[in-house]
């Protein structure tokens, strides 16, 4: 394997950023200097491309009245914030937003091999942007970033090598695209007709394969903006196939807790769920990597492991299941929507404890009568003793009747149940106990499991004793005794002796024994020995 040398970008490379002019001034606005933004370009899983046009324009005096810089034909691109690893090479002098790096490559080193090297570092690159919120590689890092430097022949050689393995990847995402157009027809044949199963596969509602269901963040058009960090998926980027175009694509700001709440990640599932009544149902499978958030428009659902998501993406394409989310669609004639609701039951269990954090719930924020409330809005309610594991059993079996309306759960409980020092005291809502409370408090929940399994046992017992005992019925014999006869029989093991006189002296060690065998056996027989 050659080994060339490594030089650090600023040795091989000049650097400049970008930046966008005020929006609010028109006057910046519609020249004729090209503006570059990252939401221009494909994503880095998409290879290199090629700027030969752009959406945007500046004026002169936008250019003037910020910080943006015009770099020549042949300069790379590179984004190095939020989604990090775009990359571009210039086919005409440009200048870009703040969320480029653009390097205008010395004589010792191609555009092209310039670009492929970071494309092919891409990630090594995004590893060095830290684990912040919003990811972003400083110009400083980059320019420290070594890369390999061989000759320029070489340089020219690896070049066409790549290119030409970049357009049998371009070739293959055509093939896919043409195959995703044949899934539908190639579904029925494989897995046979969905409405009927008339190949007799197992089933199971649309509520029993999933994990989690979302609606997405909250945006206005006024809070999306290019320079902004996070892209935001739309439901105009689920196309009507079942693929997702993440390029262009809109993007804002959010606080830490909304990208942990509403961010996507490889696998999830996105329903359309309000749109024109033709486009609302559209779905599509997110595959891409970088901290996406989606509109809350989008519901992503998330499946259990019984489920292959790129499967239910082809079933939702087919006819049956058009039909089936033709028929939940309600609303305007503008705007439709799918609900959830619609798509299968939802249950939810209600922890009824009486307490919050500062108090209890009656004294600080009323809620009852609570079980009124739920059934205004249409929620099926079951009431139980939620420590009773019997009861939420069947509760839960209950709800999966119910199939036309949520179903919710009352279950009544007292906080900090088995633990004297802690029931109904607010005080203990969300507090760890010290080292000596949790030894106090786990020495009386063990105390209470032992009398509780004492007491089934002295029940069991007790129970015993009572089939043991007549119900002075003739049909309830334990022991006959006919004296005519001189018999003694024992009904309860099917013992008969003939020497009544000499029981009735007290000589009964023959029927004890008897009686022990037949304990003993059963007690052989309880234990499966």
């Amino acid at each position: 394997m050659k080994r060339w040398p490594t030089k650090p970008l600023e040795q091989i490379a000049d650097l400049f950023g970008g930046s966008t002019p005020s929006r609010a001034n028109p006057e910046f606005w519609g020249g004729d200097i090209h503006w570059v933004t990252p939401t221009d370009l494909p994503m880095p899983d998409e290879g290199i491309s090629i700027v030969s046009k752009t959406k945007d324009r500046i004026t002169q005096s936008g250019l003037d009245n910020s910080s943006a810089t015009v770099v020549p034909k042949g300069t790379v691109l590179f984004s190095s914030r939020a989604t990090i690893g775009k990359v571009a090479v210039a086919d005409m002098p440009l200048t870009t937003n703040q969320g480029f790096a653009n390097f205008v490559p010395h004589p010792e080193v191609t555009s092209r091999f310039l670009a492929y090297a970071l494309w092919i570092h891409r990630e090594d690159i995004a590893r060095l942007s830290g684990s912040t919120t919003f990811k972003e590689v400083s110009r400083t890092t980059l320019r420290k970033f070594h890369l390999p430097v061989p000759p320029l022949a070489e340089q020219e050689r690896i070049v066409k090598l790549l290119d030409e393995a970049d357009e049998l990847r371009n070739l293959r995402t055509q093939a896919d695209r043409r195959t995703a157009q044949l899934i539908p027809a190639l579904f029925h044949e494989i897995f046979g007709d969905p409405e009927t199963n008339s190949l007799g596969w197992p089933s199971a509602t649309f509520g029993e394969v999933i994990v989690s269901t979302k609606l997405g963040l909250v945006r206005g058009a006024k809070e999306t903006d290019d320079s902004l960090p996070f892209p935001y998926v739309r439901m105009d980027a689920i196309l009507g196939d079942g693929n997702l175009a993440l390029a262009p694509i809109k993007r804002v700001n959010a606080n830490a807790d909304e990208v942990a709440e509403f961010s996507l990640r490889v696998g999830d599932f996105l329903f359309n769920t309000r749109n024109s009544r033709e486009l609302v149902g559209k779905t599509a499978l997110f595959e891409s990597g970088g901290a996406y958030l989606f509109n809350n428009n989008i519901m992503r659902i998330r499946f259990n492991g019984s489920i292959e998501p790129r499967f239910m993406i082809a079933l939702f394409q087919t006819d049956f299941i058009q039909r089936q989310l033709e028929a939940r669609k309600s609303g305007t004639t503008s705007v439709v929507a799918i609900y959830f609701k619609n798509l299968s039951n939802l249950t939810w269990i209600i922890d009824r404890n009486n307490i919050q954090i500062d108090g209890i719930t009656e004294e600080v924020m009323p809620l009852e009568n609570l079980r009124a409330k739920l059934e205004a809005f249409n929620w099926f309610v079951i009431e139980i003793d939620g420590h009773n594991i019997e009861e939420i059993v069947s509760a839960c079996n209950m709800a999966k009747t119910v199939t036309q309306r949520p179903t919710v759960i009352l279950a009544h409980t007292i906080p900090g149940n088995g633990v004297k020092f802690m029931e109904y005291k607010f005080e203990w809502h969300g507090k760890p106990p010290n080292k000596d409370q949790a030894k106090e408090a786990l020495k009386e929940l063990r105390t209470r499991l032992y009398n509780l399994e004492y007491q089934k046992y002295l029940d069991e017992v007790s129970h015993r004793r009572k089939t043991m005992v007549s119900t002075g019925d003739r049909s309830a014999k334990i022991r006959t005794y006919n004296y005519p006869q001189g018999r003694m029989t024992d009904h309860r093991i099917n013992l008969t002796i003939y020497n009544l006189p000499s029981i009735l002296d007290g000589n009964i060690q023959e029927v004890l024994d008897k009686l022990q065998m037949a304990e003993n056996a059963e007690r052989l027989k309880e234990s499966n020995i």
